[in-house]
């Protein structure tokens, strides 16, 4: 979906348009869903925060004045819901990449499919699990960096050294691993 788009949908759904509010909720379900998956939530939780998140937005969505920061907000609060979740059940958080055996979180279809992918996948699950989610964020989600920034409650500076740290980081093991 466009920005424009996007800013047109979220703008017709401030003012009550139904119709455009379910576009947004369809468009964003499932990428929301393996976000919070990645968050160390299970199938249940993680359904659970998405539709948390999702009141929540309804709610304040018409009190929204920047509505390209749509996005980054839905991101923001599911990680916020993932994480309330884990608080309150007293469970520890999964690393991100425990669950990048997942097919729907394919890196993209350009590895070849002699293991390049799992390779990959295993050297990810290497990375810290913050390293990993500005990972996901822009490499599989296509967010800005103030997108993934909002989102992840850092500065735009932080979300910067950390997708440096992490290529860096990925680049060292899979030469390492490759030897």
């Amino acid at each position: 979906m466009q920005q424009a788009e996007e800013d047109l949908l979220v703008m017709a759904a401030q003012q009550g348009n139904e119709a455009a509010f379910n576009y947004l909720f369809r468009h964003y379900l499932q990428p929301l869903r393996r976000f919070a998956y990645k968050l160390g939530a299970d199938n249940d939780s993680a359904q659970d925060a998405v539709q948390e998140a999702w009141i929540l937005m309804a709610k304040s969505l018409h009190k929204m004045q920047d509505v390209r920061a749509f996005r980054s907000w839905l991101f923001r609060a599911v990680r916020w819901k993932v994480l309330e979740r884990h608080k309150s059940a007293s469970l520890p958080t999964v690393p991100l990449d425990d669950h990048m055996h997942d097919e729907s979180m394919a890196v993209d279809a350009n590895l070849d499919g002699d293991g390049s992918q799992n390779f990959l996948h295993r050297c990810m699950q290497q990375l810290p699990a913050i390293d990993q989610q500005a990972l996901y964020l822009f490499y599989l989600q296509e967010m800005q960096i103030t997108e993934i920034a909002i989102a992840l409650d850092v500065p735009a500076g932080t979300i910067k050294s950390r997708l440096h740290r992490a290529r860096m980081q990925l680049k060292c093991l899979m030469n390492d691993n490759e030897e």
